[in-house]
């Protein structure tokens, strides 16, 4: 801000959306041992040989089931696939470990830690997790992927944050946490939920005996975990949704003149040229009120689609104040997750093995790994029989 007022910290909407559901992870203790024992799983299976045959043997029974997924410690929305496989193969797991407790062969720790596994699936709980975070992961999976497009803007972001935070609210109604509930009675043996000792707190000469009122069963999971993680998640999405709302609000009113009156246009138009005095002139409200008229008959389109026609048809000369303005808001990055792909690609390829290799065939190689998608769709047929015509060895026989 010292060297350039007009500078603006939009941080990566991806990397918002994984804290977002880490820190939801961290709410309460139940998620914490959920997601504790969906790893405990992956790694009892995948440490041995024998375990991962006998957990195929069962898979092979439901063409529907996923095997058992590690959880990712980067992209945080992909433990996704963790908790999918874990919901879709709810009872091959569970066969596989009683298969593995009732096989006197195996040793006596694997048992023990077979039965430990296989108690804390028979729990309510756990399916009960199992439901609710299919659900919020899913949703927050497939927002993250759209987050990455490469065609995204800071509007976008802003609406797919709103919608999440709509999602996360309505959750909370009863309704849906008795339909989660009955999905998880199907799957869980146990139909109850854990009974604890009510711990009684000393009180003092000065206090009433009055008793406090204790949850239980339903009520308990529903106000003490539930509603927790709901809210931890729609805090942390209000939180991130607030750095990029500032900067949007700014420019929203460019995707929707035709929505507001020429009132409300002037104001908008006026307070952006305001922050950008140097590269909007005073003619910016007019060409917003101009542009308002132009685009009546003309299908609602986005702030990105419009700089598209304004180039597609040449209007950016009508409209310079206004191009200036679309361009300032759509080049502002919202996400690198391409750029890390980039980077991802290269450290694959330059390896100690191409230690020696040219910067020339380095690049190139580099532009083949990270278009990868249009070097396949590439017909290279022609190519190979060129290149192997060029390189063959020939001798000429003389026929006598």
């Amino acid at each position: 801000k010292e060297l350039n007022p007009l500078i603006e910290y939009v941080p990566c909407s991806a990397h918002s959306l994984n804290l977002v559901g880490s820190c939801a992870a961290d709410s309460c203790d139940d998620t914490l041992t959920y997601f504790s024992l969906l790893q405990t799983v992956y790694n009892f299976f995948s440490s041995s040989t024998n375990r991962w045959e006998i957990l195929k043997s069962q898979l092979k029974n439901n063409p529907e089931s996923k095997t058992v997924k590690t959880l990712s410690n980067t992209r945080w929305s992909s433990r996704d696939d963790a908790c999918k496989s874990l919901n879709s193969s709810w009872n091959e797991i569970r066969n596989a470990l009683i298969s593995i407790t009732n096989n006197l062969t195996e040793k006596a720790t694997t048992i023990n830690e077979a039965r430990s596994i296989l108690n804390k699936l028979d729990s309510l709980e756990t399916a009960f997790m199992t439901v609710l975070w299919g659900c919020l992961l899913d949703r927050l999976n497939k927002a993250s992927k759209q987050l990455q497009s490469v065609n995204i803007d800071v509007s976008v972001i802003v609406d797919i944050y709103d919608s999440l935070i709509e999602y996360t609210k309505s959750l909370r109604n009863p309704i849906i946490f008795n339909e989660y509930e009955n999905k998880a009675k199907l799957l869980s043996v146990v139909k109850e939920y854990k009974k604890s000792r009510n711990r009684v707190r000393k009180s003092f000469h000065d206090e009433t005996r009055n008793q406090e009122q204790e949850l239980e069963g339903s009520d308990k999971f529903r106000v003490k975990t539930y509603t927790v993680i709901l809210d931890c998640l729609t805090n942390e999405l209000e939180d991130r949704r607030a750095a990029y709302f500032l900067f949007n609000s700014r420019f929203s009113f460019l995707g929707k003149l035709t929505e507001y009156s020429v009132d409300e246009i002037m104001e908008f138009a006026k307070n952006l040229q305001n922050v950008y005095k140097e590269d909007l002139e005073e003619d910016f409200p007019n060409e917003c009120i101009h542009l308002q008229a132009h685009l009546k008959n003309k299908d609602k389109m986005s702030i990105l689609q419009l700089c598209k026609w304004l180039k597609e048809y040449g209007f950016y000369e009508m409209y310079p104040n206004i191009d200036i303005a679309i361009r300032i808001f759509v080049c502002t990055p919202a996400a690198n997750c391409s750029t890390e792909r980039s980077f991802s690609c290269l450290k694959r390829i330059k390896t100690y093995l191409r230690s020696q290799i040219n910067q020339e065939r380095l690049n190139s190689m580099a532009i083949l790994t990270i278009e990868s998608s249009l070097l396949v769709s590439l017909p290279y047929e022609d190519i190979i029989k060129s290149f192997a015509n060029k390189t063959a060895r020939r001798q000429l026989l003389k026929l006598k």
